[in-house]
């Protein structure tokens, strides 16, 4: 409550905070309490998608890839031009 003598300069404004802050508590419980009833945990959700899932006959491509095999002293090149590369 230290804070309050530092943002209020009399006993007024001191209690106008204190009521706004209740006020934002209040308002921040009720919004959890909606979120994260106990009573509903277990029930269902009324929004339920009855329309069927319909799937594109374009059959994807699952080829699988194929990379070089990269030799030794490609691999110490390349180690070595990335210690002279600007981050």
């Amino acid at each position: 409550m230290h804070f309050l003598h530092y943002w209020c300069k009399n006993k007024k404004e001191e209690q106008e905070l204190l009521n706004l802050l209740d006020e934002n508590e209040n308002k921040h419980k009720a919004e959890l309490r909606e979120k994260h009833n106990p009573d509903d945990l277990f029930k269902r959700n009324k929004k339920t998608n009855t329309e069927p899932i319909i799937h594109d006959t374009v059959e994807q491509n699952r080829e699988l890839l194929v990379y070089p095999k990269e030799n030794v002293f490609s691999r110490i090149i390349r180690r070595i031009k990335s210690l002279f590369q600007k981050n």
